[in-house]
């Protein structure tokens, strides 16, 4: 494996957007920048290609969504990573009542050889949102 220093390291900026109005929604992907010229694309408007090699992805999501109509109904939405089509690491998206809380969705792999990541809600409840430009993913990479 090829040692890639800490302060330098292999990281792709996305934003991710869409007005997701069913579970099952995958976000549309756009790289912002990467630190190395084609170190990731992104295919299909939703398809995130990578190289074999060790990952950390994080989704940060922004959203707007109307308020809610009172206090005690659950405003939520989830959305999860999928590798290859497989629901990998830790669920983010909002839980909100009264417009509080909001969590990262988060995964850890290894591909072995190339393989494809996607960010997809995977639940929702009362009422859609739509993510704002600060809606934001990275992903780090280490060469194997």
């Amino acid at each position: 494996m090829t040692y890639r220093h800490p302060s330098a390291p292999y990281v792709c900026e996305l934003r991710f957007s869409g007005t997701p109005t069913q579970t099952a929604y995958t976000y549309t992907l756009t790289i912002l920048q990467q630190t190395v010229s084609n170190l990731l694309s992104v295919s299909n408007g939703t398809d995130l290609n990578l190289p074999a090699g060790h990952y950390y992805a994080q989704a940060l999501g922004d959203f707007t969504r109307p308020s809610p109509g009172h206090w005690t109904t659950a405003r939520t939405n989830q959305m999860h990573w999928f590798l290859d089509g497989n629901q990998i690491g830790k669920v983010g998206g909002s839980d909100y009542y009264a417009n509080e809380s909001c969590d990262a969705a988060e995964c850890a792999f290894t591909l072995h050889s190339s393989g494809v990541l996607t960010l997809r809600q995977t639940a929702s409840a009362n009422g859609s949102l739509s993510w704002t430009s600060d809606a934001i993913a990275y992903v780090w990479r280490v060469p194997r």
